[in-house]
């Protein structure tokens, strides 16, 4: 349970406002798991949710060498470990969803997101080197953007030269990091939805003309740090942080995590 250590500011915010916590886990590994395990995550209010896939069936698979793009397979690759969460478009009897990191502390409240999201809208944040992070998604559970995600990644490739299904990397002039994950598919199939044409095919053969795309303040939804927030302080304060996220420990200039807080 060592990597659920951001579990309890969830668990205040899920009893504060009648929320679930949902773990995603492969049934493979569903299957795995101990009875004492279980009851643990049971114990802290954790229902684990088996799916059948971590990475689309049928869907792109990189050629990877030393972490480049060369030998083909998933060794190595964040695109079944961020290609999962696709699954949370799928969860039902749910008004809206939130997906975030294990490494995530939420600090503020996020039910703001949550009704925004029920109304039909997908958000993200950005990241402080990519157009859209895949940490946090907060979504209305829509059974239509999980085919249309499905369909997106059984037919798009990836290139260096211009991503996903030739979508490039706008706003950014150049490959970003996770480009080739999660993040740069997302941000084709969600944000290019207009001007790709493999996009629009994906949404519209799951009978979605339009998706309703947003973005949340990243300084306050996936605080990373000072880089492009400000320091701690300085120009920017850190009691606006709803969702903490990075550095992992206290550094001059950045807020830190409640938690860390507390140890100190």
């Amino acid at each position: 349970m060592g990597h659920l250590k951001n579990l309890e500011a969830m668990r205040a915010q899920a009893r504060a406002h009648g929320l679930d916590i949902v773990m995603l886990m492969l049934g493979s590994h569903a299957a795995e798991t101990g009875e004492e395990v279980r009851r643990e995550l049971a114990a802290k209010g954790v229902r684990i949710v088996a799916v059948d896939w971590d990475l689309p069936p049928g869907s792109w698979l990189p050629v990877m060498k030393d972490g480049q793009i060369w030998r083909r397979g998933r060794e190595g690759w964040c695109g079944p470990m961020d290609l999962m969460r696709m699954h949370i478009f799928g969860l039902e009897g749910y008004d809206a969803v939130a997906y975030f990191d294990t490494d995530m502390e939420l600090q503020g409240d996020v039910l703001p997101a949550l009704r925004c999201a029920a109304t039909g809208v997908l958000l993200t944040t950005s990241g402080p080197l990519a157009p859209v992070s895949v940490a946090i998604i907060v979504v209305r559970p829509d059974p239509r953007i999980l085919r249309a995600s499905v369909a997106f990644a059984q037919k798009a490739a990836f290139s260096r030269v211009d991503g996903w299904a030739g979508g490039g990397y706008l706003p950014t002039a150049n490959k970003y990091i996770g480009a080739e994950c999660g993040q740069g598919l997302f941000h084709t199939l969600f944000y290019m939805q207009n001007i790709n044409r493999l996009a629009r095919w994906a949404l519209a053969s799951s009978g979605i003309s339009e998706l309703r795309v947003g973005q949340l303040d990243r300084c306050e939804w996936n605080y990373q740090g000072g880089e492009g927030c400000g320091k701690a302080g300085e120009g920017f304060d850190c009691g606006r942080v709803r969702v903490h996220h990075k550095p992992k420990a206290p550094t001059p200039g950045c807020c830190t995590k409640l938690r860390e807080r507390a140890a100190a």
